[in-house]
């Protein structure tokens, strides 16, 4: 760090109205990461219709994104370094608009999935790039703040993006809810090149950890793909013993390089920091829960409920609100040290709501579920602020760098993992349901005769013949069951949530009996920057 005299933190060189614009063009890129995901988790039945593929298939869709997202948080550190703030954000945009494109033309679905991932690969920048810039930005005392306004205006994608997909996708078709993002993604991107600041020439280009960021690379999908296809393939077959193994050895193979190489890719002291290391098991835990939820909700509601699309994103758009003003106020409670009780109020709250939504049903009302989901939404909304801030004061200035990345890092490979194992588990619960139920569908059930007989008698008074209305009861009856599985398997689903924010409070309680730093319990978002920022005359 610099000496006594020089400045160590430049936040007071930048004015108030400086600030507000960087905040603002960096929650206008967020946005558009945000608004993608959730438009397209609305969408994922049409799309599913449009290629033929089932959930097990369309699940990649999201997995596939947040691989990618969770990939590239790890060069994110190293590109601010090496290209500086403004160059490495219209990268990342440019990477998310490419990648909108790509989806939005795609004439097969493993074309959609490489537009997701290249839309990933930018989110997984801009993350990262935004925390760190508003915590180096901002002074010390009004960085909770500062989170939490920013929090709030991002919220605003998951909050109308589902409704913006559903009218989208209902006027038009499921294609253009790639392109919704793309104006907002454009105008981040300009107002960041100029208002962000370019590369510090007093930092040293760094070098790039790239036996690592391959060990990385190869972990990720391959452990994935066995994931994915083991049920289908076999969990002993060879195909998926393999991947599995490969996963292992390449994930081995990063711990063991990243504790040799001295240009590490993921600097592994900082889960030395007790509030650092409990901080990201609640990430990990918290992104695992929070984006499996996303994923599962607007799914259930258009396959059990028969939603349209823009009811689905109208469900979650009350949700969304309150999310948005729940943000700054969690954020003021930050800044006068209400961390602790911030996590473990918003972790009850998310498994309260878990466990009210196991009751859900085809018959479940609007407002019930909507209330549910706006219960989920404020929990996680005291957890995310607190998470953001607590993580990065915990550490000494050296190692602040690298923890947005690596913070960004460990709920962003929750959320990949928690997506992939939700949509598997609930797709296993459904056959497991469907299975039971129709093997008690028989002739010595009277429940199923009565079903098949008032299923014909209505059918025949439709002007169905009584060739075709036997088979056509059957045919109703297999479609009833098929539609119990799936709200039984939800269900299941629903109650996975529960016990991974309960799992989640465990380091929660933790966190809150481990004694702060002396600079936390001075306050609790101080700690000085890594590299200073050029004064904005400088620029």
């Amino acid at each position: 760090m610099s000496s006594p005299a020089a400045k160590p933190n430049p936040a007071p060189e930048y004015s108030i109205a400086r600030r507000n614009l960087i905040t603002g063009a960096l929650a206008l890129g967020s946005i558009s990461s945000i608004l993608t995901a959730t438009v397209i988790n609305v969408v994922i039945p049409d799309i599913m219709g449009a290629f033929g593929v089932g959930q097990d298939k369309a699940q990649w869709l999201t997995t596939g994104h947040l691989a990618a997202t969770t990939s590239s948080m790890l060069v994110a550190d190293f590109l601010i370094r090496r290209l500086g703030r403004n160059n490495t954000y219209i990268l990342a945009v440019a990477l998310f608009i490419i990648g909108s494109v790509v989806g939005g033309v795609a004439p097969n679905f493993d074309q959609l999935i490489f537009g997701r991932v290249l839309q990933g690969m930018g989110v997984g920048i801009t993350q990262p790039l935004a925390m760190g810039t508003l915590f180096m930005i901002f002074p010390p005392e009004q960085r909770g703040r500062a989170m939490g306004i920013y929090g709030m205006i991002i919220i605003l994608g998951p909050a109308f993006g589902p409704f913006v997909g559903g009218v989208t996708a209902d006027a038009l078709n499921w294609r253009w809810v790639y392109f919704v993002p793309v104006p907002f993604s454009l105008t981040a991107g300009i107002l960041g090149y100029f208002l962000l600041p370019g590369r510090n020439p007093k930092i040293e280009r760094p070098p790039f950890d790239w036996p690592g960021y391959i060990f990385i690379v190869i972990f990720i999908p391959s452990f994935l793909i066995a994931l994915t296809n083991g049920a289908a393939e076999g969990w002993l077959s060879r195909q998926i013993i393999s991947l599995f193994a490969l996963s292992f050895v390449t994930f081995a193979a990063f711990i063991a390089w990243q504790f040799y190489t001295p240009k590490r890719l993921l600097d592994l002291s900082l889960f030395t920091y007790p509030r650092f290391a409990m901080a990201a098991i609640i990430s990990f835990l918290f992104g695992a829960g929070m984006f499996g939820m996303m994923y599962l909700v607007p799914i259930f509601v258009q396959v059990v409920q028969g939603y349209t699309p823009t009811k689905a994103g109208l469900l979650q758009m009350p949700a969304g609100i309150l999310m948005a003003l729940a943000m700054p106020v969690a954020g003021r409670l930050v800044d006068k040290g209400w961390v602790s009780w911030l996590f473990i109020g918003g972790l009850s709250l998310s498994v309260f709501s878990g466990i009210l939504m196991t009751n859900a049903h085809v018959e479940t009302a609007f407002w019930m579920f909507a209330g549910w989901l706006a219960l989920n939404r404020v929990g996680q909304a005291m957890v995310f602020t607190p998470m953001s801030t607590t993580s990065l004061s915990a550490l000494p200035p050296h190692l602040i760098g690298q923890g947005p990345g690596v913070m960004n890092f460990t709920r962003s490979i929750g959320s990949v993992f928690g997506v992939n194992i939700m949509a598997l588990f609930v797709e296993q619960r459904w056959q497991t349901y469907r299975q039971v139920m129709t093997a008690s569908q028989n002739a010595g059930n009277p429940e199923t005769l009565e079903y098949l007989e008032t299923m014909r008698r209505v059918l025949e008074q439709a002007g169905l013949s009584e060739n075709l209305a036997e088979p056509a009861s059957f045919y109703f009856l297999s479609q009833a069951i098929m539609k119990q599985a799936n709200m039984f398997a939800f269900r299941d689903g629903f109650m996975m949530f529960a016990i991974m924010m309960v799992l989640a409070l465990i380091p929660a309680v933790i966190l809150s009996r481990t004694a702060a730093t002396p600079g936390e319990r001075k306050h609790p978002a101080k700690a000085s920057p890594p590299e200073p920022l050029p004064a904005p005359a400088a620029e």
